[in-house]
């Protein structure tokens, strides 16, 4: 946000502000993005794999190409999903000690209230495109992982 330097500028500016405690400023509503992120992002993606493996893969698990477009339409849903929470989050962390909002839910009805539904979601499209390529990565990275140590595994037997 180019209100700092840096890391240690950044850091030392928070303390000297706001003391130890503000380097923690927006962490409840951290997680309450980040659970529930992770919860939607792979329900999204086992739920989306199995119906493609059912559906169309007549069984057969989904290869790397496949796996990678489950993967980002899974880190898309989830982004659209949590935009809301993360854009609670970015607004507490960013306003340090200072914030205007009470609490997390008094933080969401006031965006809602001023800023309509297009405040809850600001940011979605960069957002969704990020997190997109992130569950490509990710989802591809885990199955083949997973593969290379079921080969292993079996090596073994």
């Amino acid at each position: 946000m180019g209100m700092y330097t840096g890391v240690q500028s950044a850091v030392t500016g928070i303390v000297a502000k706001e003391g130890v405690r503000g380097l923690f400023s927006g962490y409840s509503a951290f997680l309450l993005r980040e659970l529930p992120f992770d919860a939607i992002e792979f329900v999204a993606y086992e739920q989306l794999k199995l119906n493609y493996k059912n559906v169309v893969k007549g069984g057969e698990d989904p290869n790397a190409l496949e796996t990678a477009v489950i993967g980002a339409v899974a880190g898309a849903t989830t982004a659209v999903a949590t935009t809301p929470l993360d854009v609670i989050k970015t607004r507490f962390m960013l306003a340090g000690a200072s914030s205007k909002y009470t609490g997390i839910l008094n933080a969401f009805a006031t965006i809602a209230k001023e800023e309509g539904v297009k405040g809850l979601f600001a940011g979605v499209g960069p957002r969704v495109m990020w997190i997109s390529i992130g569950g490509m990565i990710f989802f591809t990275t885990m199955e083949e992982v997973r593969k290379a140590f079921q080969v292993a595994g079996a090596e073994k037997a």
